[in-house]
């Protein structure tokens, strides 16, 4: 490791360390409008399909929230309520050097008409993951993907890391009620475990737990480990700040991800759709996006909705063209144009995926 690699690491567990801070800030999904803009292969016209996509307004309450199948709740055994809650983000890095290599994930089944056919998808986790797998049941429709399921079960901040989603009683409950349908088709999980943060990013073994549990009831399983961004986007002066700390994480929980596929023999994914949010803040910080005129502001037109750093419309419609490339495998620039903004939310997406291929 170079010494500016070495500064550049212990200047992340400085910030992270001088940053570490517990919130709670609440959302509530509201509806936003993305349309898409298709033309059939057999007549010189074009049509408009809209869709309509969860986001969350920043208000203090949040409502009862529907998707299809089961939205469950983290502290009820009833299938339609949410409850509000933040996430916070504070990972010590190890100096050591890394060798990073990608997971590979498997080609999308198709159905019998040559499209992809949808799949069970069990989110556990908190608010920095949560409004893109709500996202993901229109935009897997505008994919042409059909059937695609969505489950949530959701607990906000750290309490929706995997080791206190899983050592919680009531938490453990309702995953294990999910996964004993034996059903699901892909489990996805969210950054970061005390144990993660403890560990230097070296073991989750609330990841293991959970993944080997699923495994038992399906051993078709796949495992997806989802990678957000860091909280309270202020306390940064720039993207190039906010982001060096997750930059430097990411290699080590795709080694993690690696090691729960080699000791489980699963298929197991990681990707990192806080990648888009940066990307976001980056054209903003360039005055490249039109759409957005805030770094903290309305949900509409604000890169962010809040001062903990809840995901805005754009942004976050960006980040679940990046899950449903981990999901499905759809590269986001295959998708038609989306015209509700000026940007083309599909190259954020794509400069993402690059960017974590780096």
């Amino acid at each position: 490791m170079t010494p500016r690699t070495v500064l550049a690491v212990v200047t992340a567990v400085v910030v992270l360390t001088s940053c570490a801070r517990t919130t709670t800030s609440t959302d509530a999904l509201a509806t936003t409008t993305l349309q898409a803009t298709t033309t059939s292969a057999n007549a010189a016209v074009s049509t408009t399909t809209t869709m309509q996509v969860e986001q969350p307004a920043a208000t203090d309450t949040l409502p009862t929230t529907t998707v299809q199948a089961t939205t469950i709740s983290a502290n009820a055994a009833v299938s339609t309520t949410t409850v509000p809650g933040s996430t916070t983000t504070t990972t010590q890095v190890s100096t050591t050097t890394i060798a990073v290599s990608t997971t590979t994930i498997t080609s999308p089944v198709e159905d019998e008409a040559g499209g992809i056919e949808g799949l069970e998808v069990l989110y556990i986790g908190h608010s920095f993951g949560r409004p893109f797998a709500a996202n993901l049941e229109s935009v897997t429709g505008l994919a042409g993907i059909d059937g695609h399921e969505q489950h949530i079960i959701f607990k906000g901040g750290e309490g929706g890391a995997p080791q206190a989603m899983w050592e919680a009683p009531e938490q453990q409950a309702l995953i294990k009620e999910r996964l004993d349908t034996g059903t699901v088709d892909v489990v996805v999980m969210i950054c970061c475990s005390q144990e993660f943060k403890d560990s230097a990013g070296q073991s989750d073994q609330a990841i293991f737990d959970i993944s080997a549990y699923a495994l038992e009831q399906n051993p078709e399983t796949q495992i997806g480990l989802a990678m957000p961004w860091l909280d309270f986007p202020s306390s940064y002066a720039s993207v190039d700040d906010h982001r060096a700390v997750i930059d430097a994480v990411w290699p080590l929980y795709q080694q993690l991800a690696e090691r729960v596929s080699s000791e489980l023999g699963a298929e197991v994914f990681a990707f990192y759709h806080g990648a888009a949010v940066f990307g976001v803040r980056a054209l903003f910080e360039q005055g490249l996006l039109s759409d957005v005129t805030n770094l903290i502001g309305p949900r509409t037109d604000s890169v962010f909705t809040d001062e903990k750093g809840h995901a805005g419309t754009l942004a976050k419609d960006a980040g679940t063209l990046v899950w449903l490339h981990a999901i499905y495998g759809v590269d986001p620039l295959d998708l038609p144009p989306f015209n509700s903004y000026d940007v083309d939310i599909r190259e954020i997406a794509s400069a993402a995926l690059d960017h974590a291929l780096a």
